[in-house]
């Protein structure tokens, strides 16, 4: 078996453990991630106290486990990522997020979802954006008392300084994968979970999503639109559970892939 279908296999393992919630009884602590950058505004969805949105999310750290589902994470500097709105005389702020926002791990390693109290959010903006995010920015664990092998300040600060600059060379360097994540992502939160979506407001979502990648992410489109017609198509064949299900997938599988980049990247040294 070639090393890539067997670090495949491993991985493919990982993810299986993790999705089961299989941390055991005396786990090490789990693996830094890195949020994709996101310099236009992440759509939150508000119901309830909380407003939150769904993020993809890479691992950094191979060598460590993959986190459980629902596993709670901190960010590193939470000045990477912001909350833009408006405050009531109409003018656009940018506050970094408050210091105890928590993630939680919704597919292992690869999607985590972040939740803001709602009265925070109303309190310091009239209408809100969503979110802006300086990547990749750095999530870390929060302690666990089953963590045996718990992550140390200097593991975290060297991993902030080397493997977080290759994340970003293979985000800058994988455009198609990168922006189908994206765009993916957007779709994720910006539509309805679970209802039938129309071509019509599917389309006006896709126009809005490339409208929010930079430039340079824009190069290449032509795998982002074929997974979202092919999603599209499955949700209203039956062939998938409904069109978030599907762009789901298709959002971890590009995530897996610039995860198999970066692994590369590390082992090489470049």
């Amino acid at each position: 078996m070639r090393p890539r279908s067997i670090l495949r296999g491993i991985m493919a393992a990982g993810w299986l453990a993790g999705a089961a919630g299989i941390a055991g009884p005396a786990a090490a602590a789990p693996q830094l991630l890195a949020l994709l950058d996101a310099r236009a505004p992440v759509p939150l969805n508000c119901r309830g106290t909380d407003c939150s949105a769904e993020l993809p999310a890479m691992c950094l750290q191979p060598e460590r486990r993959a986190p459980e589902v629902g596993r709670a994470y901190r960010a590193v500097q939470g000045g990477a990522i912001r909350v833009l709105g408006t405050d009531r005389r109409g003018r656009e702020r940018a506050l970094a997020m408050p210091p105890d926002t928590t993630f939680t791990t919704l597919r292992t390693h690869v999607a985590v979802r972040i939740d803001l109290p709602r009265p925070w959010l109303s309190r310091h903006f009239a209408e809100v954006k969503g979110l802006i995010i300086d990547g990749p920015a750095v999530l870390r664990p929060r302690a666990a008392a089953f963590d045996h092998r718990p992550l140390r300040e200097a593991e975290v600060a060297a991993v902030q300084g080397r493997a977080a600059a290759v994340a970003h060379r293979v985000f800058a360097g994988d455009a198609g994968s990168v922006a189908t994540a994206r765009i993916s992502n957007f779709l994720i939160n910006v539509l309805p979970n679970g209802d039938r979506v129309s071509d019509a407001n599917l389309g006006a979502a896709w126009r809005r999503a490339v409208a929010a990648l930079p430039a340079e992410r824009r190069r290449d489109l032509s795998t982002a639109r074929f997974v979202v017609d092919y999603c599209q198509y499955s949700a209203g064949a039956g062939l998938a559970r409904n069109l978030h299900t599907c762009l789901r997938a298709r959002q971890d599988q590009a995530l897996e892939d610039l995860h198999q980049t970066y692994v590369n990247a590390l082992n090489t040294g470049s």
